[in-house]
């Protein structure tokens, strides 16, 4: 396995998932993301803190575990649907919102995120046309790093204080807006 493959990810302890559940804001619609409101990186995923032990298990105290950072939709995985073996990725399948945490299913609609492999990502990632084409890799879904963490705060932002539908329209909306005019190149 990779070196920087994940690791084992395994669910249980009820503080932990209470601090997770705290900062998860659902979406009314059976089709809406659920909405990570914790922190987001410089690269727009959402970071989650946990501590585990060397082989990933929980500590036996909390002084003896080491402070892992997780990605939420990775931990949301764990928690709905059951531990996550090593090398698998958290692959978003329905939305392609890096902080969407939807991995449940609800109403029979599937899950906004599964588990995949890596392989399984990129694949997808090429079929939707979001493959790097050349582009820096920070640039892959077609907005700029930047524009990807402007999108993921607005959008933690819109829900902070429940949904707003209006607000998280508008934050969707950041970074796929065409410009006004093309720039014309000389014939």
């Amino acid at each position: 396995m990779p070196r920087n493959a994940p690791q084992r990810l395994e669910v249980g302890d009820v503080a932990e998932i209470g601090r997770f559940e705290a900062k998860v804001v659902r979406g009314p619609g059976p089709d809406d993301c659920w909405i990570w409101t914790g922190a987001i990186g410089d690269d727009g995923y959402g970071r989650f803190a946990i501590r585990r032990d060397v082989r990933g298990r929980f500590p036996r105290r909390p002084e003896d575990g080491r402070e892992v950072m997780v990605r939420p939709p990775r931990y949301a995985v764990a928690l709905y649907v059951g531990t996550v073996p090593a090398g698998l990725y958290a692959l978003h399948d329905r939305c392609d919102n890096p902080i969407c945490v939807r991995a449940a299913e609800v109403d029979g609609r599937r899950p906004h995120v599964v588990l995949g492999t890596q392989q399984e990502n990129l694949t997808t990632m090429g079929a939707r046309g979001r493959s790097y084409g050349g582009r820096p890799i920070w640039q892959h879904d077609g907005l700029t790093r930047a524009q990807r963490v402007a999108r993921s705060r607005a959008l933690r932002l819109a829900v902070r204080g429940g949904w707003d539908a209006e607000a998280v329209r508008r934050a969707m909306l950041i970074g796929s807006q065409p410009a006004l005019f093309d720039p014309v190149e000389d014939s």
